[in-house]
């Protein structure tokens, strides 16, 4: 199936017609895929089709093993030491710092294959994927896979909802006091992102500090959920709530800066947005638990929470969590 298509919001789309470069390029017509990434380029892209996902044939994924990561263990370790010594400063009081593996190819690997593993092994809220073939966004083409189990942002009408995930464990009892604080200040933080463009008093906590149960592992969900004021616009949504507030830390600013001096690489589609935007409805994910292919690279990203009270070895070690299960998938034969 190696043609442009998406499979997101349980919706498998073909035929792209049109791109946006902006959140204020996009229309009331056909599926919107959205994919932001995490520095600040948006893309949209438009499919005149939506069809069933009932079967679709069963495709081979070739294995990619030769992975490198843009930060050692030791080099990870130096970077929590130093983001705990801004928090002691004043400068932040959490940052999401993450790194970037890297496999290169000599070849195309098959989007639509990695999805379907996935999809049957590791099955996730928001997964999916979008295939761009060379000639619709650039001479190279693209890909994503998702396995995100968090959302971003769903609207519905004048409803908008972000549930960030926050404290990430093997099991609910080796979850940390750290965890739920760090929930709570993220949490925070999307009530004041939504507050941004939400009418007066209608930004509600619906649910604090959930377990959630994915495969092999545990994490902590809090919803937060407003009204909209009339007329909001998706610019002004994005620019108010973008980038999440769970991937880059408090104050948002201020961690953006610090993200962008100790990450050796650019977080390109991880950490970003990727769903879909029809009508006045959209389901944005975020970009995390990831493959993104673009000019013979294949990447995915990992990171953790840091603040005052974080260890230094278990911050590596949840970002070895995040990526060991969906690596193991990306690695192994059928």
């Amino acid at each position: 199936m190696a043609k442009s298509m998406a499979v997101v919001a349980g919706q498998l789309l073909t035929d792209p017609v049109a791109i946006a470069k902006s959140p204020a390029e996009i229309t009331n017509w056909g599926h919107w895929v959205v994919l932001a990434n995490f520095e600040g380029e948006f893309r949209a892209i438009n499919f005149a089709n939506s069809n069933s996902l009932t079967e679709l044939p069963v495709e081979k994924f070739q294995p990619v093993t030769n992975w490198s990561s843009s930060l050692s263990q030791a080099q990870y370790l130096d970077l929590v030491l130093f983001v705990q010594e801004q928090i002691q400063a004043g400068e932040v009081y959490q940052v999401n710092l993450c790194r970037i593996l890297t496999a290169d190819l000599n070849y195309r690997p098959n989007a639509f294959a990695l999805w379907q593993r996935i999809d049957a092994r590791h099955k996730t809220k928001f997964s999916g994927f979008l295939n761009l073939e060379p000639g619709v966004l650039d001479e190279v083409g693209y890909w994503l896979v998702s396995a995100s189990p968090e959302l971003f942002l769903e609207v519905t009408g004048e409803k908008i909802v972000s549930a960030p995930i926050k404290g990430t464990a093997v099991t609910a009892a080796q979850m940390l006091e750290k965890d739920k604080a760090e929930n709570v200040m993220i949490t925070d933080m999307v009530r004041n992102d939504l507050g941004q463009i939400a009418k007066t008093g209608s930004v509600k906590v619906e649910q604090l500090l959930h377990l959630e149960q994915i495969p092999g592992m545990v994490q902590l969900v809090s919803t937060v959920s407003a009204q909209l004021k009339p007329g909001t616009t998706w610019s002004q949504i994005f620019d108010a709530t973008f980038p999440p507030a769970s991937v880059t830390g408090a104050p948002k600013l201020a961690a953006q800066r610090l993200i962008k001096k100790l990450e050796p690489v650019a977080r390109l589609g991880y950490c970003g947005a990727f769903g879909l935007i029809q009508g006045d409805t959209a389901q944005l994910a975020v970009g995390i638990r990831s493959f993104e292919y673009k000019a013979n690279q294949l990447r995915f990203g990992t990171g953790a929470g840091i603040t005052v009270g974080s260890d230094p070895a278990g911050e590596w070690q949840e970002t070895e969590l995040k990526a060991k299960r969906l690596i193991q998938l990306a690695s192994e034969d059928d």
